[in-house]
Order: structure tokens, then sequence, then C-alpha cells
């Protein structure tokens, strides 16, 4: 379309006022046109935009997942929860969230019991502090959270269950009487639901305040022939107890032959294992994790682990020994050595003494105190002044291939132990305190050129106050 404008266009020139509204009069057509244009790809959009829905609809029906058998998306569903704890009864994750996909999902969920099997149960608004108004709240919650407990037990058919129940300690002081007695009610028929279903009880984990004798007294009804399945007990206090007042005498259905694996924290006396009616020698998994105020003498430890012939994994997380210093002379003048022969894997912190007294021929995998997390200061009793425990079980583990130290050894110290290393050695980790670091270039040459450990390939260190390396991710390859 020519224009009377043309050889003015894309220059500098400066139309008059006639010329100005000639332009505006010529631009009347062209400006209809390209709204004419403007609507034509608006429809067109609008029509692709139709046409692309119905194409990805069809194609939505030949998808892949719509072509799996039923068994096959099964076995995909139980790869959706979690392999580290159990599925918290949640809407946000498998398998509830599977079941809010579409119908014939949720047929096909409610419709596996495998997936079921598994459970977290968290007594709801558990530890609040506004109780008062938080009373009416605190009933109804409860009241859904066993309900919902009762269908998912029932939904897992006769398979062997994995169950955890976390209630923490819930001060009553301010609630009104008949709040209370609810809390109550429905704190113990949580537990009831869960002891209802015993006979299949696989692995279980209990987390409440161990003073609460109702609890205890529901757990008291079970014997040996209650639990026929139970390979794992799990047992820990969420507040602090006084020692002694556990009745333990009443956990009657741990005496069955099936329990491999105990694991029990509560902040109390050594004694009071004693008292745990168990098959100690069937153990090949105990974990022992005390607060510091806990009194847990050496040889009421090594009593324990004497009567573990078959423990493969043991961890002690146990109190700081300087506080009794009765308790290490206790383990240096003991002349009786504790073997366990089937040890693969041992971790300890705080009592380090006691490695004097462990002879651990198949032990492969050792962890000297703890770091919780990666930014943590290490805990005041991770700190190891005398390394002849140490040395004693490194030169004891001849088949030992990896050594996390996450205690404080000085400089020197650490030259001495990196020398006790042994041969089998393929990874090493280190905490080395960037404050007042023990690691350096000399000692690392030093343990490269004694060819004390050919086998190693990777150094790890443990540091805080910023991201540490996991064991999946080497530092330095020897």
């Amino acid at each position: 379309m020519s224009s009377p404008f043309s050889a003015h266009l894309r220059t500098n020139y400066r139309p008059t006022d006639d010329e100005r509204e000639g332009i505006d009069n010529f631009l009347v057509e062209p400006r209809a046109r390209l709204r004419e244009i403007d609507e034509q790809i608006e429809k067109l959009r609008t029509e692709r935009a139709d046409i692309t829905a119905q194409i990805q609809a069809h194609e939505a029906l030949k998808s892949p997942i719509r072509c799996l058998p039923d068994d096959l998306l099964q076995e995909i569903f139980l790869h959706c929860l979690s392999a580290e704890r159990n599925p918290a009864m949640s809407a946000v994750e498998a398998p509830v969230l599977l079941g809010r996909i579409c119908g014939a999902w949720r047929l096909l969920v409610f419709s596996t019991p495998a997936l079921w099997s598994r459970i977290h149960i968290v007594e709801p608004l558990s530890g609040a502090t506004s109780l008062i108004p938080a009373a009416e709240v605190r009933k109804t919650k409860a009241a859904k959270r066993v309900a919902a407990a009762k269908a998912w037990l029932e939904r897992s058919g006769n398979y062997p269950l994995s169950i955890s129940f976390h209630q923490k300690n819930t001060p009553f002081d301010g609630l009104p009487t008949n709040a209370t007695a609810h809390v109550a009610y429905h704190r113990t028929e949580l537990l009831r639901i869960m002891v209802k279903h015993s006979l299949r009880w696989a692995k279980v984990e209990f987390s409440f305040p161990l003073q609460d004798r109702e609890m205890f007294e529901d757990l008291s009804h079970l014997a040996v022939k209650d639990v026929p399945l139970l390979k794992s007990f799990r047992l820990k206090s969420t507040n602090q107890i006084n020692a002694g007042t556990i009745p333990w005498t009443s956990l009657r259905f741990l005496q069955t032959p099936t329990l491999k694996s105990f694991f029990v924290s509560f902040g109390g006396l050594a004694m009071d294992l004693k008292n745990i009616h168990i098959r100690w020698n069937q153990l090949t998994t105990l974990e022992i994790a005390e607060s510091p105020g806990a009194e847990f003498p050496a040889h009421e430890i090594l009593s324990i682990l004497d009567k573990c012939p078959a423990l493969r994994w043991c961890q002690l997380t146990l109190p700081q020994w300087p506080r009794y210093l009765h308790t290490q002379q206790a383990v240096h003048s003991q002349s009786t050595k504790i073997l366990c022969p089937e040890l693969r894997r041992l971790g300890i912190s705080g009592t380090f003494e006691i490695l004097s007294s462990l002879f651990c021929p198949q032990l492969r995998h050792l962890v000297i105190g703890e770091i919780r997390d990666e930014y943590s200061i290490p805990r005041d009793h991770n700190e190891m002044s005398d390394i002849g425990p140490l040395l004693h079980i490194l030169s004891s583990s001849s088949l030992l291939e990896i050594f996390n130290c996450r205690a404080t050894i000085s400089k020197a110290n650490l030259g001495i132990v990196f020398r006790a290393l042994p041969p089998a050695l393929l990874k090493l980790g280190i905490f080395d305190d960037p404050s007042n670091p023990q690691v350096d270039d000399e000692l690392l040459h030093d343990l490269a050129e004694q060819q004390r450990c050919p086998l190693l390939e990777d150094i790890y260190f443990y540091k805080y106050r910023r991201p540490v390396p996991r064991l999946e991710e080497p530092v330095r390859v020897l």
C-alpha cells in the first residue's frame, strides 16, 4: 500500500499540522485491517488451545501409567513410601496422597494392605502450652486421630506391622477436668488400638512419658504369645524421669524369641536395664541413648554387652564419665574382657573408656563421638583426652574398614591414632576444629608415607558452622 508520506518515513522530518491530519486519515484503513488480523489471531489461538486440549486428553488415555497392570502399579505405590521412616498420617504423602489422584487409584490404594502396614502416629497438639483455649480443639483432633488410626490399621489386612507412636509430655495444669479426662482417654485409646493388632507387630517404636502408668498398664497385658512376629522394639521417654520408677518387669512380651533389635532411651540408671525381661543373647542390634545426667557405671554397660554374643550393630550414647571417676577406675582395673564375636558396627560417645575392655574381631565400622548435624559444635563429652582405649580397639580390629572419629583429639594424639590404623581401612573420617585445627598437611603426609593403610580410598573431614561432607562426598583421595 503506497503512502503519500513514503519519502519522509524513517527520517527526522517534522510534519506540518495539515500533514499530521493527513497521516491520521491515511492510517484509518491500516488500523482497521490490523484489528481484523488481531481478531483472527485470537480466534486461531482459541481454536488452537481447544485442539491442543483435545489432543492431550486423548493422548492421556494411552499414557504408559494407564497401561500398567494393577500389580505393577501397586509395586510403584510401595516405592513411594519413605525408606527412612514410617509414613505419617498426612494428606501430603503416600499412601493417603495416592488415594487422592483419581477414583481408580483410590480403590487400588485402599485394596493394597502393604501400603497401610506402616504408620507413624503423633498425638495431636502433643506438648501444646496454650491448653485452656485449645481444650475443645484438642478433644476434636484427638477423636479424629483415633478414628483415622483405627481405619488405617484395618486396611493393612494381615500384613506384619511397623508402628511408631510419639507423644510428648503434656502438662494438664490449667485444663478443665473434663478436658483432662478426654486428653488422657484418647492418649490411651491410641495405644489400645495399636495393642489390638499386636499379633502382627514386627517393628514397634514408642515415644511417650515413661512415668505414664496407664500407658504401661496397657502394654503389661501383652504376653509373649501376643507378639509372635516382633523383631524390633524401640522405647524412648519424652521427658526426664526419676530413676527406678519405670515398671520394666511389666513388659513381659519382650521375652519373645523373635526379638532381634532393641533400643532404649530414658535417662535412668543402668541397673534399670537389668529389670527388663529380654533375651539379650539373641539380640543382633542394640542401641542405648542416655542424657548426661544418667548414671551408667561402665561395668553395668559391659555386663549388658557380655550378654549379647550375637550382637552385630551397637550404638551407645552415654554420659560423660568424668562425673563418675570411680567408674573409670573400675574399667581400667577390670581383668575380665568382653568378647563381641559377631559385632560389625560400633558407635560410641561419652564413655570411651569401655573400649579398653572390648574385643571385636569382626568389627568393620567404628564411629567415635557424635555430631548431631553439619552446623553443630560437638558435645563436650566428645572430647577424648585418653586415647588408650581407642588404640586398644583399633589394634584388636584388624578387619576394620570404616573409621569415623567425631571426637576432639589433639594433634599429637591424632598422629599416634593414625599410626595405629589397621591395614584393611578403606574410609577415614576425622573431626577437625577450624578454631584449633588438628589436621594439617604434615599429618596427612605422614599417613601416606607410612603406607599403614594401603587400601585407604577416602578421607572425610567433619567440621561445624559450614556444611559437612557426607560419606558419599569424598574430600580427598589418597
